[in-house]
């Protein structure tokens, strides 16, 4: 079976606090390859640097993958985590921070027939516009997340954006992809206003191995079906 990314929902708080729940939210159909990636973006309520320091999906802990702070005041970051998730299509996702943040959104991709939790890569960037090049292989997926405090809109390229909100007074984008070949791809964000404070990050999971993906010579023996008779 491929590997397949499928976004599935944006969550948002104006609320200054350091733990967020949100309910009710769309973390795709359940089955037992299924992996939930959550993107975090805030700001913090003040000058402190943010982190996050837990995160659940249905109840389930989640791992941080990858977290980038803005390159001027860190006060803002973007981050991407992974969890199994709870065996529902829906779940309450829990967040805390090491701070009191504001204007916090999650993001949502259910992840399928993926080889591994970990990254096959990742990486992540303040720098405005937001780029970087990632080695991918045939098959793999990724998700993308970025996170800046100035308002505007967002405009990808090297993933098919999934979302981009300013209702905040900030920008939360990000988008996902499936890589049809093995190459270096290279991911970049740019934004309709001038940025002070930009986060993002991606990160690239490699599809489980199956006989498509191998060698002729390591492939089971194909029989036409004029040929399976009496085989």
């Amino acid at each position: 079976m491929p590997a397949t990314v499928s976004y599935r929902s944006l969550s948002l708080s104006s609320i200054g606090r350091s733990s967020y729940s949100f309910t009710g939210v769309d973390i795709g159909p359940w089955t037992p390859d299924r992996y939930v990636v959550v993107g975090v973006g805030s700001i913090a309520n003040g000058a402190s640097s943010l982190a996050i320091t837990a995160l659940t999906v249905g109840g389930v802990a989640a791992t941080v993958l990858r977290s980038q702070t803005d390159g001027n005041a860190s006060t803002s970051f973007a981050a991407l985590t992974i969890s199994s998730g709870s065996t529902t299509s829906t779940a309450t996702i829990d967040v805390t921070v090491n701070s009191c943040a504001s204007r916090m959104g999650i993001s949502v991709w259910a992840v399928y027939g993926v080889s591994s939790t970990t990254p096959s890569t990742s990486n992540g960037t303040s720098a405005s516009p937001g780029t970087f090049a990632l080695n991918v292989t045939l098959g793999s997926v990724g998700a993308a997340i970025a996170y800046n405090n100035q308002g505007g809109t967002a405009t990808w390229t090297g993933v098919t954006e999934d979302f981009d909100d300013g209702s905040l007074g900030v920008v939360i984008t990000g988008g996902s992809y499936l890589a049809s070949a093995a190459a270096s791809r290279t991911i970049t964000v740019t934004y309709s206003t001038a940025i002070l404070r930009q986060s993002m990050v991606s990160a690239v999971w490699a599809a489980q191995s199956n006989f498509i993906d191998e060698p002729a010579s390591k492939q089971p023996p194909y029989f036409p079906a004029t040929e399976m008779v009496g085989y």
